[in-house]
């Protein structure tokens, strides 16, 4: 826990349902997320070409967004 630190999830798009359910089931310590509006997490967000996307933070550091759900269950942890 110490080495990896926590994770910062920002959600951004439309219809967030699908990856709020996976966001209830990761299994990161100390794991902190964000959806909705005026949330300083979400500052600069934005969904990609229309779709609903994870930003997926440690340390400062952003991976990638992602737009698949399998991708923000493997960033976070997620039990099935």
């Amino acid at each position: 826990t110490w080495l990896d630190g926590p994770r910062e999830v920002a959600i951004v798009g439309e219809d967030l349902s699908s990856f709020r359910a996976v966001l209830v089931r990761g299994t990161g310590p100390g794991m902190v997320y964000a959806w909705g509006k005026d949330q300083p997490l979400l500052e600069n967000r934005s969904a990609l070409n229309g779709l609903s996307t994870a930003y997926v933070c440690r340390g400062f550091v952003c991976d990638a967004p992602t737009t698949e759900i399998s991708e923000l269950r493997n960033s976070i942890g997620a039990l099935n």
